[in-house]
């Protein structure tokens, strides 16, 4: 399931960056633009979201030393999910605006 994962990431990361989610693939630098305490950081944010709660993962800061692509951030969060990911197969992703108060951002 980590097409799933992927996706939340893409969402979160083509939000962020202003893009279209469709500029992201696995290969993309995401790490590139964030300072290492910056980046590290985000391991907070993910641990925030309703669909990281769901799959029972909480990243930590040192989880976030090495991704520096979105298929390698991808690839920490699954191996931690590891089955759990699968309860992410039925969330069924929709795009909305979003908003600086949005939750799962």
């Amino acid at each position: 399931m980590s097409i799933a994962i992927q996706r939340h990431l893409t969402l979160y990361f083509a939000w962020r960056f202003n893009r279209k989610p469709s500029d992201f693939s696995r290969a993309t630098r995401v790490r590139a633009p964030f300072s290492n305490p910056a980046w590290r950081g985000l391991a907070d944010v993910f641990n925030g979201m309703s669909w990281m709660k769901r799959i029972g993962v909480r990243l930590s800061y040192a989880d976030m030393d090495e991704p520096e692509t979105l298929g390698e951030l991808t690839d920490v969060i699954a191996a931690k999910a590891g089955k759990r990911a699968e309860r992410l197969a039925t969330v069924k992703l929709t795009a909305r605006k979003l908003t600086l108060d949005d939750k799962d951002l």
